[in-house]
């Protein structure tokens, strides 16, 4: 599963963050989980500690969130 971010206003990079699961629609989904805005905040905040920068025009930046995350 993964979600994908940038900004409302003049956007530039796309982060795209990676799960470790699949949708919980799937058929094959084994176990529940549900992405909150919390997590989402916290990937976006790693993201931009890790060389996301959503104001600059480039290639997608690719996120991967883990548990500890």
């Amino acid at each position: 599963m993964s979600a994908a971010v940038e900004l409302k206003v003049n956007p530039g990079t796309t982060l795209q963050i990676g799960f470790p699961c699949l949708r919980p629609d799937s058929a094959f989904s084994s176990a529940p989980f549900s992405v909150t805005p919390k997590i989402i905040e916290s990937c976006i905040k790693n993201a931009l500690l890790n060389g996301w920068q959503p104001n600059e025009s480039g290639a997608t930046y690719k996120y991967e969130y883990t548990k500890h995350t």
